[in-house]
């Protein structure tokens, strides 16, 4: 990829990032208005949070910006490193990406939790985690993603 290309990488994967780190905490907010945590585990617990939210950012987090990068190369507006993909390959890789993030949140959450040994997590913390989470899974699925919608390989 020329250094056009790895710039846009650059900069989609920061608005990313950053999109994912405020929306995450502030979503949990509006969704569980008054709440002052979560328990650790079962059916409205943090680590289910957790894990739908690695299927969501990763979905959505690989999807749009791809998608958006696709129609902007498709229009002259980015130099193409090689063929670009038909639309549909890229819903499928961000299908593949949400289920390779929620399986690995899965077993590093279940690891994380069962060492922590907590009943509760208190809502600083499950914001932060939130947070957190948000910001690393755009960093790690964001730049695969626009690389696959560019046709680079």
């Amino acid at each position: 990829m020329d250094d056009v290309l790895r710039a846009h990488v650059r900069r989609e994967t920061a608005v990313n990032i950053a999109v994912n780190i405020v929306i995450a905490p502030l979503l949990y907010v509006v969704m569980h208005e008054g709440a002052d945590g979560l328990p650790a585990w079962g059916k409205d617990s943090l680590f289910v949070e957790l894990v739908t939210q690695a299927a969501s950012v990763a979905a959505f987090g690989s999807a749009i910006p791809s998608y958006v990068t696709w129609r902007k190369a498709r229009s002259g507006g980015l130099p193409l490193p090689g063929p670009l993909p038909a639309p549909g390959r890229i819903i499928r890789f961000a299908v593949l990406l949400a289920c390779a993030a929620m399986v690995l949140v899965g077993i590093v959450g279940t690891g994380v939790f069962m060492l922590a040994e907590t009943a509760r997590i208190d809502l600083p913390t499950v914001l932060a985690a939130k947070a957190l989470l948000g910001g690393v899974l755009a960093a790690a699925v964001t730049p695969p993603a626009l690389r696959h919608a560019l046709g680079a390989r």
